[in-house]
């Protein structure tokens, strides 16, 4: 029997309803720390199949209501061309 890393359940948006993850950190990218981070609420906004863990797909990427703004804002700003 294989052994998985299971992350706890996490609460959706306004409903109660808690979607559970099973979650490999070893297969999630290294160079992307936009990936399973614990403030990840998933936008109900978007299709079921964009329920991937990343930032952009949850519900407060880039809202005041993101604790990460800020770094987010700083790496926008250095893909920004000159």
């Amino acid at each position: 029997m294989k052994k998985t890393n299971k992350k706890s359940k996490i609460k959706s948006t306004k409903s109660s309803t808690k979607i559970p993850y099973d979650i490999n950190k070893n297969e999630l990218n290294a160079e992307d720390g936009y990936v399973g981070r614990e403030c990840y609420v998933f936008n109900l906004k978007l299709k079921k199949e964009f329920d991937d863990l990343r930032c952009e797909h949850c519900m407060y990427y880039l809202t005041t209501k993101c604790k990460y703004i800020e770094e987010f804002l700083d790496e926008m700003e250095d893909l920004e061309v000159e």
